[in-house]
């Protein structure tokens, strides 16, 4: 029931507690759990920053080490800001975690992870080259099944394409500023059979979806601020909950029989257009849908008249 930085604490209190602490199940590691500090962006050197990367690799390497001789691990999420340099080191974290069964993962490598600052980055510092997450650490070896059920990115990029059919144990993805093109999310998408879950936020390296496998079992789509996103084609017999926001794009919803939830939102210059779509064409082409959340802020001018 502890925090993990509070679990290794325990260890200090007998030798039987000594290593008790490595059957925790849900490993969560960012700057202040392994460093013990957040600091402002503003006020630290680039060498510092490097000082405090090195120092933060060097810790988890050891508690994994550890770790490794524990029980089954539940979850492991990973928020510190990483570039491609210490792929390494992330990949055999993975790795550790997911021969103990590891269910969930969650990496979050922006730098407003370890920096607190006045404007919030979703990149990794200047110069450095973002990590790239190999997907193939996920697929299950013949003969074997693999243990992730639920995957979270933000701010990497994304290794494709996969063996067909070799995650089927993926029940949910969440992508927030990940470097993945249209053919490369086709192919993840053809690899995860089971797949029921699937947001894309800021994920600006798309340009036209296709969800048209026909093995998808998808239920609920999330797609938000795409920027570049300019067509999506759908077809998922089992959609039932599909959710937007950003420009309009040109939608075609061919074969949605379950699609019974929506929510809409429409930016920028696109607002009126889109609210004009959503109430006309895309309830048409949706007879079935039970629930509209439309959101569309439009701007009113006022006029006043004083009288005196």
């Amino acid at each position: 029931m502890l925090t993990l930085k509070d679990a290794v604490r325990t260890s200090v209190l007998s030798k039987q507690w000594r290593f008790i602490w490595i059957c925790h199940s849900d490993l969560w590691f960012d700057s202040a759990n392994v460093l013990g500090r957040l600091v402002s962006s503003n006020s630290i050197s680039e060498t510092e920053k490097k000082l405090q990367t090195c120092m933060f690799l060097e810790r988890v390497n050891q508690f994994m080490h550890q770790r490794c001789k524990g029980t089954k691990v539940d979850s492991f999420a990973l928020h510190f800001c990483l570039g491609k340099d210490s792929a390494p080191h992330i990949d055999q974290w993975i790795s550790s975690a997911i021969t103990k069964g590891v269910e969930n993962i969650d990496l979050d490598l922006s730098e407003s992870c370890i920096f607190t600052a006045d404007h919030y980055s979703s990149t990794a510092s200047e110069g450095s080259e973002e990590y790239e997450f190999p997907i193939r650490l996920l697929a299950a070896a013949a003969g074997e099944k693999s243990s992730v059920k639920h995957l979270q990115l933000t701010s990497c990029s994304l290794i494709a394409p996969l063996d067909s059919n070799s995650l089927t144990s993926l029940v949910t993805i969440q992508l927030e500023n990940v470097k993945i093109g249209d053919e490369q999310l086709e192919s993840l998408l053809s690899s995860c059979l089971f797949l029921e879950g699937l947001s894309l936020h800021l994920c600006n390296c798309l340009f036209e979806l296709n969800f048209i496998a026909p093995n998808l079992r998808l239920k609920r789509l999330s797609i938000h601020d795409c920027f570049r996103l300019q067509k999506m084609e759908l077809r998922a017999k089992n959609l039932a909950l599909f959710e937007y926001s950003g420009h309009l794009i040109s939608f075609y919803f061919k074969d949605v029989p379950r699609l019974a939830e929506a929510f809409l939102n429409f930016t920028n210059d696109s607002r009126l257009d889109g609210a004009a779509y959503a109430l006309t064409k895309f309830v048409s082409d949706v007879p079935q849908l039970e629930t509209l959340n439309l959101v569309s802020v439009l701007a009113m001018e006022v006029k006043c008249e004083i009288c005196l």
